[in-house]
């Protein structure tokens, strides 16, 4: 009962964002320890804890208890949650609500799924879909921004060669990976809305049709993916790792879409332009297997990093 106050409390508009933030934190935490499962010690718990704060899939996933507390919590009015808190401009509420989604589908969970499938069928559901399309219009514009930078300083530094000015500065690194935070996350839950083989959320990710305005959202991932292409290679020489997740997650979540096979999902995404994206990709960057240093379920048979 407590559990679902709180979830009635984070939906209303007129909730606090710091109260909301901390309301998404703790629901996330509970999906991770499992109150319920009562042969977890405070050890395991503690563990599950310290999972969530590092960002990694729960340990307890596959189990029957963790899918069981998964769709519990989502039937208590997590789905809305997610829903509702997504309109929010605090980027930290953004990132909580779209890591308890990912958390909440996390694995698949068809009854989870379900859920969201419901929750955004109807055209009420249209405020969701233009927050999430300018999630990705924002971060290609972050893009843009830093090749606008690039430009600007190479082209400074040449006027200063060329007046014969020996100004000795210091050297400016213009990271991608701050302005992408949102995007990993963003490419997880939609991976995960597709797990499965789920039509429903397979079909409402590409069009959203009782809605005013629909968003083609794997179209929406081609070009971000397209954007962020020539800078993968320098993102990868300098450690931005998170751009480079977000550019793999991507092409993930693009294959779960069409698995089924979902033919309609297959036409569209062949239709965005994404073989001449791989063409570039393939030509420009090389693959080389590594061994990782921290250990990801994900990614445990994907071991091929771009280099």
């Amino acid at each position: 009962q407590s559990l679902k106050e709180l979830m009635n409390m984070l939906c209303d508009k007129e909730c606090e964002e710091g109260i909301r933030l901390t309301g998404l934190k703790v629901t996330r935490a509970i999906l991770y320890m499992n109150p319920d499962q009562e042969n977890l010690s405070v050890h395991d718990r503690n563990t599950e804890f310290e999972r969530m704060l590092q960002n990694q899939p729960p340990s307890l996933l596959g189990d029957s208890h963790f899918a069981l507390t998964q769709a519990r919590v989502a039937k208590l009015g997590a789905v809305d949650v997610v829903v509702q808190c997504i309109e929010t401009e605090n980027p930290a509420v953004i990132m909580a609500t779209l890591r308890l989604a990912v958390t909440l589908l996390e694995g698949g969970n068809l009854q989870v799924q379900e859920l969201f499938a419901e929750a955004l069928h109807h055209s009420s559901s249209q405020p969701f879909f233009i927050k999430f399309r300018s999630l990705f219009q924002e971060s290609v514009d972050a893009i843009r921004e830093q090749k606008r930078k690039v430009k600007q300083a190479a082209a400074e530094k040449t006027a200063l060669l060329k007046a014969g000015i020996a100004k000795k500065t210091e050297d400016s690194t213009y990271s991608l990976a701050s302005s992408q935070v949102h995007m990993v996350e963003v490419m997880k839950t939609m991976r995960r809305m597709c797990m499965g083989q789920f039509r429903p959320l397979q079909d409402i990710l590409r069009s959203q049709r009782l809605n005013h305005t629909s968003f083609d959202f794997f179209n929406e991932a081609v070009q971000y993916i397209k954007n962020l292409e020539p800078e993968l290679k320098d993102c990868i020489h300098d450690g931005d790792f998170e751009v480079v997740d977000g550019a793999i997650r991507g092409f993930l979540m693009l294959a779960d879409s069409m698995r089924g096979p979902n033919l309609d999902n297959q036409k569209a995404i062949s239709e965005t332009g994404i073989f001449d994206l791989c063409d570039r990709i393939f030509a420009r960057i090389r693959f080389e297997h590594i061994e990782k240093s921290t250990p990801d379920r994900e990614f445990e048979l994907e071991k091929n990093v771009f280099r």
